[in-house]
């Protein structure tokens, strides 16, 4: 869990029924897999007042933010896709394999490691078609998912 920026942009403090309250509204930009409910819960707690989540907007997950969203109805009007060799190479370091290495990747077989380090790389065949996800091990690249069997 990374969480590059915690910028805060509103405070509201009001009374109801049940006492005081502060609301916080905040801008986190976070790698995948963090919890926000949970870092609210957590900060809340650390602060000693306790805290809790009463909204959550996703603005951007990878390359893709809010300037490509549809709604349902825009959809159900015009549905429209990323083609797959389009979206692995925007959300993945890519790595176009020779003839031989694509080969081997489409049936399951490992190749030697590529630069970008650790982390999940997009297969490319020579052609420049997306061929597998692949996973970086300290002396070859695993396929995870291949997506053209042959």
């Amino acid at each position: 869990m990374t969480v590059a920026e915690f910028a805060v942009s509103d405070i509201r403090r009001a009374a109801d029924a049940g006492g005081t309250f502060v609301d916080v509204d905040a801008v986190v930009t976070c790698s995948s897999g963090t919890y926000i409910r949970s870092l609210a819960r957590d900060m809340g707690e650390d602060l000693g007042v306790g805290g809790h989540l009463t909204a959550l907007r996703r603005t951007r997950v990878g390359p893709y933010d809010l300037s490509r969203a549809r709604t349902l109805d825009q959809l159900a009007a015009e549905f429209t896709q990323v083609p797959l060799d389009q979206a692995v190479a925007a959300s993945f370091p890519v790595r176009t394999l020779s003839a031989e290495e694509t080969k081997r990747i489409r049936h399951g077989n490992r190749i030697d490691p590529s630069a970008p380090g650790p982390g999940t790389v997009g297969l490319f065949a020579p052609d420049g078609r997306v061929v597998a996800l692949g996973e970086n091990r300290r002396d070859h690249m695993k396929p995870v998912v291949v997506f053209d069997p042959a």
